[in-house]
């Protein structure tokens, strides 16, 4: 049923801040609110990019001195399944420590090179999503290296695959 009281309308007020206050209230808020956003993904990153900086730097060690004292480059190998050459060096005792603290999924392997008459080896990460993978290994690339993908010893390949030059010349 309908009500008997009178139907008044309430006395519109004026508002006591003016508009642009409103606007600039909101703006800062959603400026600060993008800037969590963007801190909140270099922060992760960062944090995925420190393992990965030290499993590169660890794994180097035992290639290295399986090159300085067989005076050649191991042959290539996948991480998984590495030659008893290279196992002489404490290779699976080193990776198995770092296998759990990597966060970025990929395949990782070894493969020697030649570039420029020199022969080098190269570690090799071939993450598993390429687009979710780039900005940790950016991150690797300014700890280990120049932070420029395309050049430097720490370099993005044409086949999306990473890889880290060594040598000993």
């Amino acid at each position: 049923m309908a009500s008997s009281e009178p139907k008044v309308p309430a006395v519109l007020v004026a508002p006591s801040t003016p508009l642009w206050f409103h606007v600039l209230r909101w703006a800062l808020v959603g400026g600060f609110v993008a800037f969590l956003v963007a801190f909140s993904d270099v922060l992760l990153s960062h944090r995925r990019a420190v393992p990965m900086a030290a499993a590169f730097r660890a794994i180097a060690e035992p290639l290295l001195q399986a090159r300085l004292e067989q005076r050649a480059w191991p042959e290539g190998f996948a991480f998984a399944q590495p030659p008893p050459a290279v196992q002489r060096y404490k290779f699976s005792e080193a990776w198995d420590k770092l296998v759990p603290a990597l966060e970025v999924p990929g395949a990782w392997s070894y493969a020697p090179e030649t570039q420029d008459g020199l022969a080098r080896g190269v570690i090799l990460f071939r993450p598993a999503s390429p687009e979710a993978a780039a900005a940790p290994l950016r991150s690797v690339d300014q700890r280990l290296d120049d932070g420029k993908p395309e050049t430097g010893k720490f370099r993005r390949r044409p086949d999306g695959s990473w890889g880290l030059t060594l040598s000993v010349e």
